[in-house]
């Protein structure tokens, strides 16, 4: 059948279209490979995030529990925490307890009356007036935000007892400590007290994109808020990135290349046939048959022709074998006979006389309902059934000399014409010729080229004809390309023709513009007076 189904020649321009599709298949997949690589270290963010905003709200948590420790501490002083040695006595106190910053001894109207660390206090708060703030575990404690030196603290009151106490903690170092110090300049951090405000900040919120988290506390109205800046994170995480993109590149490296394979895979012929089929490839070619002694043309024989895109016409014996051999052909039959039909509908319409031969492998004309769906088609179409002549085929013959009987009998009670094409190139059609019952008798071209010189060939026509005419059958030759073989043909008794001496195959409307031409026109109004 050729190679043209059998394989995919690469231009040199398809081979340069397939390399840059296999570096575009290996840049995709390195592109999604770091699209994963950054959404995993997104998601790895918010995770450490979560887990240092809950560290941070567990720490506050245990300086919250010192402080309230150092109030209850405060009172149960043996001495007046104002005096000196109660003073002293709160340093040591602070000095004890790394988070706890300052002590403060608040007097009646939330007056301070004195503080561990006086001078620190005298230039930081200004007005000496507490605000005691609102209870976090019960009436007797109460959290605060409070300014020292400009930044936020954390203030844990005890409301009850002999004194009012006062214990200052700075949490900004806590805040800081919480950031690995590889992204503490692209980082944020907020702790803050429900109702309160901010208890302490770390860094600057950043406009472009971040990863947040945040935690709260069970046993405190406190909450922190943590964020970092996005790219800088998948920076800091960046050990997989350039993995990731290699195997990502090497994953659509394969990829590309196997889909390079299955394109580049000859194409399975039926498969292939039947894309063609789709893609409106094959179509309907027509050639003239005509009357031997007048000329005139009697009908045509429906061909098939692939028609590429680039509009090259594939002959037939490059596909029609394979068509054949994989049943691709009765589909390719269907479509191109009811293309042929609506092709010549006008044709057929104005001369009720002219006749149309398709070409019907055995095994579809065998088959089950193939009479009723010929009838169904012509129906369709508007075309009487004694307008079409199906010819089968003596080459290849899948059906047993009875169902080919059977099948015969029931298109030919419908009012096909049933004909036999390739007589005397098979092995059997002889043999069964008497009982098929058949119409027309075509004689292959094998012999019509010898026709006009004495030997065998003429012999084996003679004996066609002869036989033909004992049966009552029609005879037609095919392949008549000189008028010489027209006389030596008539002059053995065939009656019709088919070949270049009157017409070559040729699309619908250089078919149907060619029955235009006046030698036809008065050919065909003989053939109607006849």
């Amino acid at each position: 059948m050729g190679t043209y189904l059998n394989s995919k020649q690469l231009t040199l321009r398809q081979f340069m279209v397939v390399v840059v599709l296999i570096i575009m298949a290996s840049a995709f997949g390195a592109g999604l490979a770091q699209w994963g690589h950054d959404h995993v270290v997104g998601r790895i963010g918010q995770a450490e995030l979560r887990k240092l905003s809950e560290g941070l709200v567990r720490r506050t948590e245990y300086a919250t529990d010192f402080a309230i420790l150092t109030g209850f501490d405060v009172q149960n002083l043996t001495v007046d925490p104002c005096s000196p040695a109660g003073k002293s006595q709160l340093q040591r106190i602070v000095f004890s307890r790394g988070v706890v910053k300052d002590i403060r001894i608040v007097g009646p109207n939330n007056v301070m009356r004195c503080s561990a660390f006086p001078a620190t206090v005298q230039n930081s708060i200004g007005p000496q007036v507490i605000d005691i703030g609102v209870p976090a575990r019960n009436t007797d404690y109460a959290m605060q935000d409070i300014s020292v030196a400009g930044r936020p603290i954390l203030g844990i009151s005890w409301t009850g007892g002999a004194h009012h106490v006062q214990v200052i903690i700075d949490m900004q170092s806590q805040l800081f400590d919480a950031f690995p110090e590889s992204i503490r300049d692209d980082s944020f951090g907020k702790l803050s007290v429900k109702g309160r405000g901010s208890i302490g900040t770390f860094g600057t919120p950043s406009d472009a994109q971040v990863i947040k988290a945040s935690a709260e506390s069970s046993r405190y109205p406190i909450r922190a808020e943590l964020e970092i800046d996005a790219a800088a994170f998948a920076t800091w995480h960046s050990n997989y990135a350039v993995p990731a993109k290699l195997l990502g590149g090497l994953i659509g490296l394969v990829l590309g290349t196997f889909a390079f394979r299955e394109w580049s895979r000859p194409v399975e012929p039926k498969k292939e046939l039947l894309s063609a089929l789709k893609r409106g490839e094959i179509q309907p070619f027509y050639q003239a048959t005509f009357d031997l002694q007048t000329r005139a043309i009697t009908g045509c024989e429906i061909l098939m022709r692939r028609i590429t895109p680039d509009g090259k016409v594939v002959p037939p014996s490059q596909f029609i074998p394979i068509a054949e051999a994989t049943g691709a052909i009765i589909p390719m039959t269907r479509l191109v006979l009811r293309q042929a039909l609506a092709d010549l509908k006008s044709v057929t319409k104005q001369n009720r006389q002219f006749r149309i031969a398709v070409n019907i492998v055995p095994c579809d004309f065998c088959g089950d309902g193939f009479e009723r769906e010929m009838l169904q088609i012509t129906k369709e179409a508007g075309l009487a059934t004694r307008q079409l002549t199906l010819e089968i085929t003596e080459r290849n013959s899948e059906c047993d000399g009875l169902a080919l009987i059977n099948a015969a009998k029931r298109a030919r009670d419908l009012g096909f014409k049933v004909a036999l094409d390739d007589v005397g190139t098979g092995h059997n059609g002889l043999s069964h010729l008497q009982d098929i019952g058949i119409d027309t008798l075509k004689i292959d071209k094998k012999f019509t080229d010898f026709a006009s010189a004495p030997g065998p060939a003429q012999a084996i026509i003679e004996s066609l004809v002869n036989l033909a005419d004992r049966l009552k059958i029609h005879t037609l030759a095919e392949g008549i390309e000189t008028e010489d073989q027209r006389q030596a043909l008539l002059k053995m008794g065939v009656k019709s023709g088919q070949g270049y001496l009157v017409g070559k195959p040729m699309p619908a409307q250089d078919f149907i513009r060619s029955l235009a031409r006046p030698e036809h026109l008065q050919s065909a109004s003989h053939q109607r007076a006849a």
